[in-house]
């Protein structure tokens, strides 16, 4: 066996993992569409990552450290993920223009909402005021459904989200 067959070999193995990964991302974001909550089962939840997340942050005199942080984020994250069926298979954020105040970052997300993938794109307008006082707004609001099977879903959110502001 050459060298070149045996790269050829490790390029079609690399290959095969990350087939492997995407694959088990997308069962994963199914396995959390197909649950169902009952109202009382969400109010369990609730309670306890609440309580959780409070008894956690209990162990510790001193702030947190950032990798209870990042569990307790996560956590979180786990649990609206369970909650919604939304499960995020990609993220970045551009930082955008600082402006005296005002600082602007572009953000788009990437995932799959009860098997339906989309792609999620918005402005977050931060304005620092008077005592540290921050106000967010989103804008320029974009949710894209590439997905000929719910074409008409597509149209009906594109209408929906056009032109809308929320302020946080």
């Amino acid at each position: 066996m050459n060298n070149n067959d045996l790269q050829i070999y490790k390029d079609e193995i690399q290959s095969l993992e990350e087939e492997i990964k995407i694959l088990t991302e997308e069962y994963e974001c199914s396995q959390h569409a197909s649950m169902a909550y009952s109202d009382g089962d969400i109010m369990n939840v609730m309670k306890s990552s609440k309580r959780k997340s409070e008894e956690e942050l209990g162990h510790y005199q001193s702030p947190p450290d950032l990798k209870t942080q990042l569990e307790l984020l996560e956590s979180d994250l786990s649990f609206i993920m369970k909650l919604t069926g939304i499960c995020f298979t990609h993220y970045s954020r551009k930082p955008g223009e600082k402006n005296g105040t005002k600082t602007t970052h572009k953000y788009r997300l990437s995932g799959n909402c009860q098997s339906v993938p989309f792609q999620m794109e918005f402005q977050l307008v931060e304005e620092s005021q008077v005592k540290k006082n921050v106000s967010a707004i989103v804008t320029d609001l974009n949710i894209i459904i590439e997905s000929e099977e719910y074409a008409d879903l597509s149209k009906f959110v594109s209408r929906l989200v056009r032109g809308m502001v929320f302020h946080l």
